[in-house]
């Protein structure tokens, strides 16, 4: 596993915002997924 806190700050900060990144594309693929159309759907309306 990846030590995160063990690397250096520019590194830990590319790294922080690669996460953050992903954790809303994450974020946005489960609303689209819970409120856009088509057979994945969930069927929640907003």
């Amino acid at each position: 596993m990846h030590d995160f806190w063990s690397v250096d700050d520019d590194q830990r900060e590319e790294e922080l915002t690669q996460f953050l990144k992903n954790l809303v594309m994450a974020g946005g693929a489960l609303a689209l997924a819970t409120a856009g159309t088509g057979v994945w759907t969930v069927g929640v309306t907003l």
